[in-house]
């Protein structure tokens, strides 16, 4: 599994419940989740995203620089603002068996994140993300 996988799969699953927000994803395999795998400029978009308001303009063609493509999905739109509730979805995955996942508020996130690495800890194991989500969903 990828995490283009677990993209699919949670993006039938936002349509279907209907949660607002913006979120991260990141695949883990392992049994713990490590802070470092989310990027300081991810962070720091969803938290402007929650308490400023983020401003983000959508690329146009080609989707990468480089990139031979003639042909794309065409964009929705410009550009957009927004300004809502920001999340960390983390999916655990397990070989024949569906994603647990957890959808953790950003704010918890850093709030955790920076006690957490205080201490000495980099990572966090499942159980205690599964206690910090908001959410928990099985894809």
């Amino acid at each position: 599994m990828k995490e283009s996988n677990l993209q699919s799969k949670f993006g039938v699953w936002l349509k279907i419940n209907k949660m607002e927000g913006v979120f991260e994803l990141k695949l883990e395999k392992g049994k713990s989740f490590a802070f470092n795998k989310v990027k300081d400029h991810q962070v720091k978009a969803l938290y402007e995203a929650k308490h400023e308001g983020l401003y983000h303009k959508i690329n146009d063609l080609p989707v990468y620089s480089g990139s031979m493509t003639k042909f794309a999905n065409p964009k929705p739109f410009d550009c957009f603002y927004i300004n809502c509730p920001a999340y960390i979805v983390i999916g655990f995955y397990k070989p024949r068996k569906k994603v647990e996942t957890y959808i953790i508020d950003i704010d918890r996130f850093v709030e955790v994140r920076d006690i957490t690495l205080e201490g000495g800890r980099k990572s966090l194991k499942q159980e205690e993300w599964e206690a910090l989500a908001i959410r928990n969903i099985m894809l």
